[in-house]
C-alpha cells in the first residue's frame, strides 16, 4: 500500500509500486494492456502536482487523454482533497503550487516553449521520436531540480525509441509487466 498522504492510499502491483518509488531521471513501464499503467501514471502526476512540480503528459490521439488518463487524474486529486483548477479548452489541470499541461502527440504545437521538472508519454511507442525530442527540451528552467521522464506503453517490439530509452543504462528504471500481473483482470 502506497499513499499520496494520510487520507489516500492505494493497493499497488509490484510493478506498480517499482514504477511509483523510482528516483531516476527516467522510469520505464512497458507492460501490456489492463496491466494499470494508465491509473499509476495519473497517481504520479498528482503526487508530481501536489509536490509543486509542473509538467507535460503526452499521448498519442486527444482521445487517448480525456478518456482515460485526465480522468484518472483529476479523480485522484478529488479524492486526495486537492484543490485544482481544469481548463479543458487549454487543456491544464492547476493546482496552488503546479501545473499540469496536456498535449496530443499530433502536432509539437502547445509543447513548445515550457518549463517543467516531469514529462509523461503514454503510449510512448506510438509517439513519434521527434515530438518526444521537442518535449524533453521543456525540462528546463530556473527553478527545476531533478527532472523526470516517465515513458509508459505496451511493448510494440525492438526498433523504436521507447524501447531504446528503456534498454538505456544510465539513471534509467525499466519496469515490465503482463496484463496478467493485473489479477482483477482474471
Amino acid at each position: 500500500i502506497l499513499g499520496i498522504d494520510s487520507t489516500m492510499k492505494i493497493n499497488l502491483y509490484p510493478h506498480q509500486y517499482k514504477f511509483m518509488t523510482s528516483g531516476t531521471k527516467v522510469t520505464c513501464l512497458c507492460a501490456g494492456r489492463g496491466a494499470g499503467k494508465s491509473l499509476i501514471a495519473a497517481w504520479k502526476v498528482v503526487q508530481e502536482l501536489r509536490n509543486g512540480r509542473s509538467g507535460l503528459i503526452i499521448a498519442p490521439i486527444f482521445d487517448d487523454l480525456s478518456s482515460v488518463m485526465i480522468p484518472y487524474v483529476i479523480e485522484f486529486l478529488e479524492k486526495s482533497h486537492t484543490g485544482y483548477e481544469h481548463n479543458q479548452s487549454k487543456h491544464f489541470i492547476k493546482t496552488k503550487n503546479a501545473i499540469c499541461y496536456y498535449r496530443s502527440a499530433e502536432t509539437d504545437r502547445g509543447i513548445r516553449g515550457k518549463s517543467l521538472a516531469w514529462l509523461l508519454i503514454d503510449e510512448a511507442a506510438s509517439v513519434k521520436y521527434e515530438i518526444y525530442k521537442v518535449a524533453v527540451l521543456c525540462l528546463r528552467g530556473e527553478h527545476v531540480r531533478n527532472p523526470k521522464i516517465y515513458l509508459i506503453g505496451t511493448p510494440l517490439g525492438k526498433g523504436n525509441w521507447f524501447y531504446d530509452a528503456c534498454m538505456n543504462e544510465y539513471d534509467t528504471t525499466y519496469i515490465h509487466a503482463k496484463s496478467s500481473d493485473n489479477k482483477s483482470l482474471g
